[in-house]
């Protein structure tokens, strides 16, 4: 079930976060093994292929009319990683607003490190799942994780996450019984096939499984929301 939460800061956004993605290792075993997906749409295939660099995601923007966007306002990609202990959020991507004519992008150039996924024991697989946040926080500095402290969020894409895979998805699939890794054993082993090696959109969606799923989604066309009250809604993915 997706959870919400209304949003003052960056601390209570990331709350949200730490509840869609807490129990990473301890629950991988638990999901039921003859589930499937069932999104009501069918989503695009993964095509095999890594997807391309540069990768870039642009959108516009949703300005509550009772709101301005103050002038350090800076957009982010924060990073959850579940797969360790402690938890930890880490901050890899910053993008670019133009707020006269409504629109926003954000560029990578290069694939994430290793730091903001959910890495298999051997590292050769993992998934990243990326919350892009408007912010008026200063502090927040590329790779440098989390203290807990921190300003308000001004906005974000409600639903959306980027998804990024490292190794090949397609190959994963999911086998609860007698998983090969723990994205095979877990929820996840049953969306992630659907992306592509690398960069992905992801859209939320209910999945026949105790967690939510993803689905893929265009990179373009986003609309990110700007109202420091929004109730925005993230996926409970694992």
């Amino acid at each position: 079930m997706n959870r919400a939460l209304r949003k003052r800061s960056l601390t209570a956004m990331l709350a949200i976060m730490a509840t869609a993605m807490i129990g990473c290792r301890d629950n991988i075993l638990d999901a039921t093994p003859d589930a499937t997906v069932s999104t009501g749409t069918t989503p695009p295939s993964n095509s095999g292929s890594p997807s391309a660099l540069p990768y870039t995601i642009t959108g516009t923007l949703e300005v509550n009319p009772s709101f301005t966007i103050p002038a350090n306002a800076r957009l982010v990609v924060m990073w959850r990683v579940s797969a360790t202990s402690p938890d930890y959020e880490i901050m890899y991507g910053q993008g670019a607003i133009d707020p006269a004519n409504n629109t926003f992008s954000i560029t990578f150039n290069g694939p994430l490190q290793d730091a903001a996924l959910n890495l298999s024991d051997d590292r050769t697989n993992g998934v990243g799942v990326g919350y892009i946040l408007l912010t008026d926080d200063p502090t927040l500095q590329e790779g440098v994780r989390m203290n807990g402290n921190s300003d308000r969020v001004l906005g974000s894409v409600d639903n959306t996450c980027i998804i990024y895979t490292k190794g090949d998805p397609k190959t994963w699939g999911y086998n609860a019984s007698s998983p090969r890794t723990w994205l095979e054993g877990s929820c996840a082993g049953q969306w992630l096939p659907a992306f592509n090696s690398g960069f992905n959109m992801g859209r939320g969606t209910t999945i026949n499984c105790r967690f939510d799923g993803f689905a893929p989604a265009s990179q373009n066309g986003l609309k990110l929301i700007v109202d420091p009250q929004f109730d925005f809604h993230f996926p409970n993915w694992t």
